[in-house]
């Protein structure tokens, strides 16, 4: 009979969920049927809690150890994988002549050049272009004939194993990863020469492509260091200066490439054409702790005083001689214990894709003035998986229930060993309190000493 319940504040819906003394567990064996998909598997597939680190990177690349402690500062190629039901050729002709990506997420090139958006893009139904107006269609596919290559950015929002696959290889590296897809038709040149700001790992799906690679112009580029801004900067920058030695890899399908950012970059099909997925890796890097050390010094008085008027004699240099000594205390006084499991922490629900503006890390701030931190209790739960708008736990021979949001919440907890009460406001906002409360009675988390 359907009844209707709430545990700690925690309301659900569903069929027979509890008996009538209000207990929070399902019995397994009289669980409710129907199509579901299990976490980040397949519909109704139960997943095991427990994830073995490189379980992600495994489908991807045949050796994961190899960004186990370090990321690779050379090029790296190898083959023997099958991508095949990672993407293909249909599925993408789909996504753009059905129209299921806005014209933001594609970018054409025809012999070699860049086309602007403009270009394939026409008026939407309302006669505008207000908000990027609508693919055109036969003007990419003459684009993409001759000599073309076609992409289709930030292809985990709209293709559910692209999603999945940029979901487990973030978990186990620990930083948010996206993927691109990319078809050229045959014999075509691709891209002009250029060069990413992040890592990227190329997944030959299908055909064949030569890749030809020189070594960083700039050294450890950043965001803001596009080939553009450098030659503004020095106009003697040269994207690859003369002599420069270049290498090739040519990938066939089943082939990978890693290139490292700021490696420089082209590549050109074979006759039958190709068809790659890009995996964009960015990791954390020592701007972003600065960022965190600022928003921590936001918070003390001596970081928000005004310098003095200009004109006074000797005032500023005081002022800065003062603001270098308050900084170096500040400098002194981070933790690089603590800050380093902040920092884990901050990684893994970073790496479970979740919106990490919220999960800062504190550098400078005492333990005491954290928020609580639960300790995750991984043997408490088998198995998992998502069914019916549910989300259901394997505990022994029982099953728990919660709210399908609540999703986004057990996905980093996978990966975690600690959990902080702030954590559960940013992935559980529907109700933080009650989710905690729930998972504390069934034993996945233990609240804090």
């Amino acid at each position: 009979m359907a009844k209707a319940w709430s545990v700690d504040l925690l309301t659900l819906d569903n069929q027979g969920l509890v008996d009538g003394d209000g207990g929070i567990f399902h019995e397994l064996t009289d669980q409710a049927g129907g199509a579901g998909r299990g976490g980040t598997g397949d519909r109704g597939e139960w997943l095991p809690w427990n994830v073995e680190w490189g379980a992600g990177l495994r489908r991807a690349v045949p050796d994961p150890a190899l960004f186990r402690t370090a990321w690779p500062d050379e090029p790296l190629s190898g083959g023997g994988m099958d991508y095949r039901t990672l993407f293909d050729l249909e599925t993408l002709v789909a996504l753009v002549d059905r129209e299921r990506v806005p014209p933001a997420s594609v970018r054409v090139v025809r012999e070699g050049r860049a086309l602007d958006e403009r270009v394939f893009t026409r008026d939407d139904r309302l006669g505008h272009r207000a908000f990027g107006g609508r693919l055109d269609r036969a003007v990419i596919a003459e684009a993409v004939a001759a000599q073309g290559t076609l992409a289709i950015q930030g292809l985990e929002g709209h293709h559910e194993p692209a999603r999945r696959l940029c979901a487990d290889v973030s978990r186990d590296l620990g930083c948010m990863v996206t993927s691109t897809a990319f078809y050229s038709s045959p014999s075509s040149p691709g891209f002009p020469p250029h060069f990413d700001t992040h890592h990227v790992l190329l997944l030959q799906i299908a055909g064949a492509k030569e890749w030809h690679l020189s070594p960083p112009p700039f050294d450890d580029p950043l965001i803001e260091h596009t080939s553009t801004e450098l030659e503004a900067r020095d106009p003697a920058f040269t994207l690859i200066p003369h002599g420069t030695p270049s290498r090739t890899h040519r990938l066939t399908a089943g082939s990978y490439l890693w290139i490292p950012r700021g490696w420089v970059h082209e590549g050109r099909s074979s006759a039958d054409g190709s068809l790659h997925v890009t995996l964009g890796i960015t990791p954390l890097d020592h701007m972003w702790l600065m960022h965190q050390l600022v928003d921590d010094l936001r918070e003390r008085r001596a970081f928000r005083q005004y310098l003095p008027p200009g004109s006074a004699p000797g005032a500023v240099e005081a002022a800065l001689a003062s603001f270098t000594a308050e900084l170096r205390s500040a400098v002194s006084q981070v933790d690089t214990t603590a800050t380093a499991r902040r920092i884990r922490d901050y990684v893994r629900f970073a790496g479970a894709q979740q919106p990490a503006r919220f999960l800062r890390a504190s550098l400078t701030q005492p333990d005491a003035g954290e928020p609580a931190r639960y300790r995750v209790n991984h043997s408490a739960v088998a198995a998992w998986r998502c069914v019916d708008g549910l989300v259901e736990l394997h505990c022994g021979d029982r099953v728990a229930r919660l709210p399908g949001t609540a999703e986004a919440l057990l996905e980093a907890l996978r990966h975690a060993d600690h959990v902080r009460t702030a954590d559960f406001a940013a992935l559980a906002p529907d109700d933080p309190d009650g989710h905690a409360r729930f998972l504390t009675r069934i034993g996945l988390i233990e609240e804090p000493a």
